[in-house]
């Protein structure tokens, strides 16, 4: 049987494959918030190929609303959150996302709220990351076509 993905996978991975300067500082320390390194993965997947390799992924940490940027941040980021929260819970560790002081918890209201959701599943779409692999080896094939594949924009 194949192994099912756990919290260590996903820490694994996104320090494996997420450039260090991409990352969230909260992403950086290494006893942060569990569902980071999910979360880190999720934006690997979302952002556009140009994005990858700049500082939070392109996107900036506290972004109002009448930043000219935010509706389409917004979008990746819940963008990267849909990923995050199936990656979640294919670790069987929904609490890290839905449960008190889990990444639900701790994003922005105008985020949820004023987000594009419909722009942000056309992102995923677009990724092609509507189904999310349920094993280490799946989500690994899938973060290196994302980073290495022809078409990964």
């Amino acid at each position: 049987m194949t192994a099912l993905l756990t919290l260590r996978d996903l820490r694994d991975l996104c320090w494996r494959y997420v450039p260090r300067i991409a990352r969230h500082p909260n992403a950086r320390q290494t006893r942060g918030p569990a569902w980071w390194p999910a979360h880190e993965i999720g934006h690997l997947m979302t952002v556009p190929h140009s994005w990858i390799h700049r500082p939070l992924f392109g996107m900036d940490i506290d972004v109002s609303l009448s930043n000219p940027h935010a509706k389409v941040w917004y979008a990746y980021e819940l963008a990267a959150m849909d990923v995050s929260r199936r990656l979640l819970l294919a670790c069987d560790r929904e609490k890290l996302y839905y449960g008190y002081d889990g990444e639900l918890d701790n994003t922005s209201y105008d985020i949820l709220q004023s987000g594009d959701h419909e722009h942000a599943r056309r992102i995923l779409r677009r990724r092609g990351i509507l189904r999310t692999p349920k094993t280490p080896s799946e989500l690994e094939v899938k973060i290196r076509r994302r980073l290495y594949g022809a078409n990964s924009d």
